[in-house]
């Protein structure tokens, strides 16, 4: 509350303010990033004998850094109280920002600085021929990966032991984080055996046995594919798969701005949708998820032109690595610990932790369809239409198993899931000239945030675009020049409306806002 006099009060009574300290009157800072991409590979292919192998050394390195202008917090306040500026007397205006001094608005303005630094190194070494009547494929792998994130003091951040937040950034919107230098490696090595058993029959055999900070594992795999008749090919597999947290999972705990409704203890939603600080802690205890996989599927040519592919498929998870959804810890217990109110009950911020999900379980199917026009003088034409359906997705809220397929998932750890997509495209080429038009559809679904404002409704509408492309290949003595023109979202659809309360009003994770965008590519080859 700003009390009378104080901050430039004019109203004679104390007031409760919200807002920016520089808004639409003055001009937005920079916010500047610089990226640099390095990757270089190196690779001996040979044979010895009957064997053939192949060796591969690889190298990525990633280097970012990032400033985001903010407020500081402390100095701010301090100016509120009439104690701010560089010489501690000045108050700051926040009825009339532009009677602030010069020296004041630089006094409480700073930035955040972020420097990341990811590199990734692995060596492969593979022989492949044959062995015993089988095929065979068997080698070794090294990886060893690192990542360092250094932040300036202001939006450096400290958790204690339990995950809680201890020393929150000195800035008024943004969150910091905390300092990352970790690194890991890991080794492995696998075989994959395939035989014909019959004309009709072949059979595949694989495994892999890997070693890692976080234990070791042993993955198998078994498939199979029948040619039923000579239109009508039948496959099948199953397998197990493993997958460690990731460095940022387990060390490179943040805290951002999350749009968030606050409830009672009686469900009922308290005031509206506020902008709260939410502590992402990471978790250096994580275990590594596990998978049961099974796929069928079949692949039917019914003419020279035309190929349908149907394949269903499963995938059993065991501790699912995720993160806490902090909407979801609101409505499922708004006095827990990891909830952070005022004396007066406001609340003001939410730990949330990355961890083990007991189990999920999805299922689904998968179409292709693919028609190639009969050939004519005029070039090759033909149509792919690729269709992808959940049938279920299922997990664990508050302790009961819920499918959440078609629904936005604002308040648990699941990621908006609409049923279905489909692309289907178009594509001719006749000597160098390629071109295609694609489509893009993405089914309606629902958000379960309650009372949406005019304008929104609980229904996220479908959405389709379309894509054009065209690609001219030009060959000049000793160089390869291709040139590639296209428009994604030809038509300038807008996405879909969402209720997300403070966040964004669209599903950033389906949609793109961007519109219609053009494009130019050239490419050499040398």
């Amino acid at each position: 509350a700003i009390m009378p006099g104080q901050a430039g009060n004019p109203f004679g009574v104390p007031v409760l303010w919200l807002g920016r300290p520089l808004g639409s009157a003055f001009d937005s800072p920079l916010a500047t990033r610089d990226n640099t991409h390095f990757r270089a590979a190196f690779e001996l292919d040979g044979d010895f004998g009957d064997y053939h192998f192949n060796t591969a050394l690889t190298h990525s390195n990633y280097d970012g850094y990032g400033v985001q202008p903010d407020t500081s917090t402390s100095r701010f306040t301090a100016a509120i109280a009439g104690t701010g500026g560089p010489n501690g007397n000045e108050s700051f205006n926040l009825f009339d920002p532009l009677a602030n001094s010069q020296a004041l608005i630089d006094h409480i303005s700073v930035q955040q600085e972020t420097a990341t630094d990811t590199a990734l190194t692995v060596f492969d070494f593979v022989v492949d021929g044959e062995i015993g009547g089988f095929d065979f494929a068997s080698g070794i792998q090294v990886r060893d990966e690192s990542l360092e994130v250094n932040r300036n003091d202001i939006s450096r951040v400290e958790f204690d032991a339990e995950g809680n937040l201890t020393k929150p950034a000195d800035l008024l919107f943004l969150g910091g984080g905390v300092n990352v230098d970790e690194a890991r490696t890991a080794w492995a090595v696998f075989a994959e055996f395939q035989r014909s058993i019959t004309d009709s029959l072949d059979i595949g055999f694989a495994g892999r046995y890997e070693n890692l900070d976080s234990g070791s594992t042993f993955d198998p795999k078994i498939s199979m594919r029948f040619e039923a008749t000579d239109n009508l090919i039948l496959r099948a597999s199953a397998s197990t798969s493993y997958r460690e947290a990731s460095l940022a999972q387990l060390y490179a705990s943040q805290v951002s701005l999350q749009g968030i409704q606050d409830f009672n203890a009686d469900g009922t939603a308290k005031g509206g949708t506020a902008f709260i600080r939410v502590a992402q802690n990471a978790n250096a205890n994580l275990k590594a998820e596990e998978a049961d996989n099974i796929n069928l599927g079949a692949v039917w040519t019914a003419t020279d032109n035309l190929q349908v592919t149907l394949d269903y498929w499963a995938v059993d998870y065991t501790d699912l690595i995720t993160i806490e959804s902090a909407q979801g810890k609101v409505v499922a217990d708004p006095s827990q610990s990891d909830i952070k109110r005022t004396e007066g009950g406001t609340l003001f911020g939410i730990t949330t932790n990355y961890f083990n999900a007991a189990s999920v379980n999805a299922d689904g199917i998968d179409i292709e369809v693919a028609y190639d026009f009969p050939e004519s003088s005029l070039g090759d034409l033909g149509l792919t239409v690729d269709l992808s359906h959940y049938l279920s997705y299922e997990i664990p809220v508050n302790g009961q198993t819920t499918d959440v397929v078609g629904l936005f998932n604002h308040d648990n750890f699941a990621r908006s899931l609409p049923d279905t997509k489909a692309n289907a495209s178009l594509r001719w080429e006749t000597g160098a000239h390629q071109a295609s038009v694609t489509a893009r559809y993405i089914s309606a679904y629902e958000t379960t945030r309650a009372a949406p404002p005019a304008g929104y409704s609980s229904n996220i509408d479908s959405h389709l675009t379309w894509d054009a492309q065209y690609n001219y290949q030009l060959t000049m003595s000793s160089v390869d020049t291709q040139i590639t023109m296209g428009v994604l979202n030809l038509t300038d659809e807008e996405p879909p409306l969402v209720w997300d309360s403070a966040n964004f009003s669209y599903d950033s994770r389906q949609h793109d806002a961007r519109g219609r965008m053009a494009y130019v590519r050239l490419k050499f080859a040398f």
